[in-house]
């Protein structure tokens, strides 16, 4: 057959890892089957500019640890989150500018201290995933669980309605809410950020300071 994609794109690999490969490569995609599948996908664009680089991002109530561990992709650049003790959001936040439309946030969570819900919000709808039950909360949006190895999981929100998403915030949660006491200790990894304009999540986009898109397959 023949085959073209005008831009790199990413793939999870046979090890579980997501590695990057150059324009016109086919991708064959070894998530969750063994024997691998050719993975083809519409133009999407990664609307958040800093899916690795967190030095820049807000923070309320919360410490960041930079680099701290072993993300999906093999590299030391995951960000450690770990809650104050206010009774207030515990969380990063970084904008997003965008235009309106059914868009859906995704990012890759890993639990490290505590019990608390991994919590994302692109601004507009919110989404909160329970690692105990393997399940995830949306009051305003549909979700989806994805399964890493080294205990990551990839969870997503989409809107049910047109947005316009104002910024994207990653923290912790607790029983659906943003919003409570917090114990100075409990903590979540979070890793690649990723808002899109669309109905479902696609395969990650790393951004380095701008949106970044990937042409169709």
């Amino acid at each position: 057959f023949n085959f073209s994609r005008n831009s790199s794109a990413t793939v999870v690999n046979k090890l579980g890892l997501i590695e990057t490969v150059g324009a016109n490569d086919a991708r064959v995609d070894y998530l969750n089957n063994a024997k691998g599948a050719l993975l083809l996908e519409p133009t999407r664009t990664n609307y958040q500019p800093y899916s690795t680089n967190f030095s820049s991002w807000g923070i309320v109530d919360v410490t960041v640890g930079l680099n701290y561990g072993l993300s999906p992709d093999g590299f030391n650049n995951s960000v450690l989150v770990t809650e104050g003790t206010g009774s207030t959001q515990h969380r990063i936040l970084k904008g997003s500018p965008t235009s309106s439309g059914i868009y859906t946030l995704s990012c890759f969570v890993k639990n490290k201290v505590g019990n608390r819900q991994a919590y994302i919000d692109m601004g507009a709808v919110t989404g909160f995933f329970n690692f105990d039950t393997k399940t995830m909360f949306s009051a305003a949006g549909t979700t989806s669980v994805e399964s890493f190895s080294n205990d990551w999981y990839r969870i997503s929100i989409t809107s049910n309605t047109n947005v316009t998403p104002t910024a994207n915030y990653l923290g912790t949660g607790k029983n659906n809410i943003e919003t409570f006491q917090g114990d100075g200790s409990s903590a979540i990894e979070f890793f690649a950020p990723q808002l899109e304009l669309g109905s479902y999540p696609t395969s990650y986009i790393p951004t380095q300071g701008t949106a970044q898109t990937r042409l169709a397959d």
